[in-house]
């Protein structure tokens, strides 16, 4: 009865996912998006857009698409650039302007990707006729070798035997790389450009710097006095900076300030963030003027907008209409469409807390507050993504580093003080494998370190 309900299930045909009603009979490889024939041949502008190949069983799977049909497809952020580039991290056909927004991913020529999928279809279908034959072999001896196994094993030693595997999975560490001394007396935050260089701001001495790195030592390429509150990496290495009442551009070559197309006005903006996907969301944490530095605070929201600087969303309240944020202090997100805010809940401390709610929704998913093994307060100051979309998050008070998946839950926390650093203020990407923790200077000190940090097991 059951495997005739399954063959039932098996033969129901996908419909389309334009029209709903008809079966499915093309498929585009850009999108993945499936159709039926009618829908195939009258959408409009369908050849700007989509690249559609019949589907028939496994042929689909081995068919390939032309490399001119693709390299034909213009790219819809970047007038006159076609597409000549597939980012393997995002699954995705970009132009080689886009490269710059998918700085740290992985990626392949066009030719590539395309001629790579016949073959990985080839592949597949091998690994399901071996994994067919040995199905059966491994179900006719599981019960044998179970029992076997229950003589074979005291009971005594099943305990350490499951401790043994345990210790078997991948370690979670950090060392120190490389240390560098900087001219800044703190690093309230930091970016990475895809040229390896820096920007680093000071907001106790009003100072922007871009740095470069050249035999292990730090060159200085620009030396901007500005009075910044947080930075993100904006398009062609130049940069998105949170200024007083406003967002300004600054050109990464020339230092030049400019106005930019996302301004929060009456609003002061706070955190920022630029999302890393096909179409980037500009994220902004923002307070009512006369909420800058008073607390407790009200009206403080959280804007999305799109990269023309158009509203998309705005989160002020949650569910049960009440206010979601108190400071809006650093932002940063997930490739699996999640939002992670550090929200300032106390003024004279620095006490706070990470909010973590979808990015597309605005659901509350998880509320971080420290791991209640320090017993002391969780004091924020900034948060990162890894490349296996993992959160890092400073509590420099605390001089720990707190690591969260994708959806804020807890994995394991550093003290950053066993491996020699001192306060630990901003984080940033720095080659695979590594990433930047910037400090606050020592006592009186009027240099502050940076590091260069390789980790591994998250």
């Amino acid at each position: 009865m059951d495997s005739t309900q399954s063959m039932k299930k098996a033969q129901v045909p996908v419909v389309c996912g334009l029209c709903k009603r008809n079966s499915i009979q093309w498929k585009c490889v850009i999108c993945s998006l499936s159709m039926c024939t009618g829908c195939n041949k009258c959408q409009k502008g369908f050849k700007n857009d989509h690249i559609t190949v019949e589907i028939k069983s496994e042929a689909f799977e081995e068919k390939s698409v032309s490399f001119s049909a693709i390299n034909e497809v213009e790219c819809q952020k970047h007038s006159g650039q076609t597409w000549s580039l597939h980012c393997k991290t995002c699954k995705q056909f970009i132009c080689i302007k886009c490269k710059e927004l998918h700085r740290g991913h992985d990626f392949a020529e066009e030719t590539q990707e395309i001629y790579r999928r016949p073959e990985k279809a080839n592949e597949n279908k091998r690994n399901r006729t071996a994994l067919s034959k040995t199905r059966g072999q491994i179900n006719n001896t599981a019960e044998t070798d179970s029992a076997q196994a229950e003589n074979v094993i005291p009971p005594e030693l099943e305990l350490p035997m499951m401790e043994l595997k345990t210790k078997t999975t991948t370690e979670k560490k950090i060392e120190i790389s490389r240390y560098f001394i900087t001219s800044l007396k703190c690093h309230h935050c930091a970016t990475l450009c895809s040229d390896g260089s820096l920007w680093i701001a000071d907001s106790s001495s009003n100072v922007l710097q871009k740095i470069g790195f050249e035999n292990d030592n730090i060159q200085v390429k620009l030396n901007i006095e500005l009075d910044v509150f947080d930075i993100a990496l904006f398009m062609h290495n130049n940069l998105l900076v949170s200024i007083g009442t406003t967002l300004k551009v600054v050109d990464g070559k020339t230092g030049k300030i400019t106005d930019s197309n996302y301004n929060v006005s009456p609003l002061w903006p706070r955190g920022i963030h630029i999302t890393e996907e096909y179409n980037p969301r500009y994220i902004i944490g923002a307070v009512l003027p006369n909420q800058a530095s008073a607390f407790p605070t009200t009206g403080s929201v959280v804007i999305v907008k799109d990269q023309d600087g158009k509203y998309i969303s705005e989160y002020e309240y949650d569910h049960r209409e009440k206010t979601l944020f108190t400071y809006p202090y650093r932002i940063a997100s997930t490739v699996n469409g999640n939002m992670h805010v550090i929200d300032r809940i106390d003024p004279n401390n620095d006490i706070g807390r990470v909010i973590v709610m979808e990015l597309h929704t605005g659901k509350i998913l998880q509320i971080f507050s420290g791991h209640p093994e320090i017993n002391r307060s969780f004091k924020p100051t900034d948060i990162l993504t890894t490349l296996s979309d993992k959160i890092i998050v400073t509590d420099s008070a605390n001089e720990i580093l707190h690591v969260l998946n994708n959806d804020g839950q807890f994995i394991i926390y550093f003290k950053t003080r066993e491996i020699g650093i001192r306060r630990p203020y901003s984080l940033a990407l720095a080659r695979p494998g590594y990433f930047f923790i910037g400090c606050n200077s020592e006592d009186n000190r009027e240099t502050a370190n940076l590091y260069e940090i390789k980790y591994s097991g998250f």
